[in-house]
């Protein structure tokens, strides 16, 4: 069907015509563009820094919480260990009825 063709080449040629009313003809216009992509290029330049650096300290901040419980979990390990060990020792110390051995005489 070569009448299908046929709109396809004219809507083109009317789409480049509608697209070249729209270019900005004047340098200032242009400029003005360039202008405003470059401060809209600067401020998300400037949001992706300041992201950065808050997701930098809100890091930091979990590393030394993290940094905090493992010196906890390992002050209560040891604790742990060492009443394990006292109570190891105390039970050595009663017979097996359960009085408590006072020693030889």
């Amino acid at each position: 069907m070569s009448s299908g063709s046929t709109p396809v080449s004219a809507s083109t040629a009317a789409h480049s015509k509608i697209a070249a009313t729209h270019l900005p003809s004047s340098p200032s216009v242009k400029d003005a563009e360039v202008d405003a992509h470059r401060q809209i290029e600067k401020e998300v330049q400037q949001l992706l820094s300041e992201m950065q650096s808050t997701f930098k300290s809100f890091s930091d901040n979990v590393f030394t919480q993290i940094d905090q419980m493992e010196a906890k979990i390992s002050e209560l390990d040891s604790t742990l260990k060492s009443l394990g060990n006292h109570a190891q020792m105390s039970s050595s110390e009663i017979s097996n009825d359960g009085v408590a051995v006072l020693g030889s005489q």
